[in-house]
């Protein structure tokens, strides 16, 4: 019985903990909706602390630490990619954050190539890709994700007609 006391009250923590973590962590978002950037900070390392194998987390903080620091974007993303590299929530999402990396180009062309590799099914991501990499000059990473949507769904050429266009 005792045992099974145990088991409740650990699970019961448990859950608590996460919830707790994803409340700090919905908190962190709407203060950097808002501008609130120190208080976004603080609400995500919290929700980190609390649930620390959550990569969603680590590409929060990314995005809310790009604001001040290139070098610890780069890090959280890293961290992110690391923890679940097939969570396709956290790499999708980290692409607007990868393309604003002016310090890091580098980081950014091999992330675009590493999903272009790791979903070459996904015409939404390579949408997505290739909108960034037109901006930011990736000529051959571009026309590579031009090729998989041309193959997947021509169509979208059409929806996204400055995807092709000057």
């Amino acid at each position: 019985m005792r045992t099974l006391l145990f088991i409740y009250i650990l699970f019961v923590t448990v859950v608590v903990k996460i919830f707790l973590a994803d409340a700090s962590y919905k908190n962190a978002r709407n203060f950097y909706r808002y501008g609130e950037i120190s208080n976004a900070l603080e609400e995500i390392n919290k929700a980190i602390a609390k649930n620390p194998n959550e990569p969603r987390y680590y590409k929060e903080r990314a995005k809310i630490l790009f604001v001040s620091s290139e070098a610890s974007a780069v890090a959280d993303l890293e961290t992110a990619h690391r923890m679940n590299p097939r969570n396709l929530v956290v790499l999708r999402d980290s692409i607007p954050i990868y393309a604003l990396l002016t310090e890091y180009p580098e980081k950014t062309a091999a992330a675009f190539k590493f999903l272009q590799g790791y979903l070459p099914n996904d015409v939404g991501v390579a949408v997505l890709l290739a909108k960034y990499e037109k901006n930011l000059g990736l000529g051959e990473l571009y026309k590579a994700s031009l090729g998989r949507i041309r193959f997947l769904r021509p169509d979208l050429l059409e929806w996204y007609s400055d995807l092709v266009t000057q």
